[in-house]
């Protein structure tokens, strides 16, 4: 999942509601293109990725749209980490959860 898709469902947004908060800031975009934009199928212009930051409040940043290959699924592979019961302890746990997430997020 792309950033972008992430942050729209982490509000619970459609596509719809995306583009008429962008329509609110003089984008004219449509749920379609929104939509191949959000699953990296088409790639966003620099001014609409720009814009829909401002409409995300900057959560995501313009990197995650335009490159969104490069975050795909680094949220998810974060829930995925499990350490043993016998290895576990607060700093070893925290410590191989970052370098999970460094490793899935710049893996390109």
């Amino acid at each position: 999942m792309t950033p972008l898709k992430r942050a729209r469902i982490a509000r619970n947004w459609t596509l719809a509601d995306v583009s008429a908060r962008l329509s609110q800031l003089g984008d004219a975009v449509d749920s379609g293109n929104l939509s191949r934009v959000e699953r990296g199928v088409q790639r966003a212009s620099t001014a609409l990725a720009e814009s829909l930051c401002r409409v995300f409040d900057n959560e995501i940043t313009e990197i995650h749209i335009l490159y969104p290959e490069r975050f795909k699924g680094s949220a998810d592979a974060v829930e995925r980490v499990q350490v043993p019961a016998a290895c576990w302890s607060p700093s070893t746990a925290w410590r191989n959860l970052v370098r999970c997430a460094v490793w899935k997020a710049c893996r390109w």
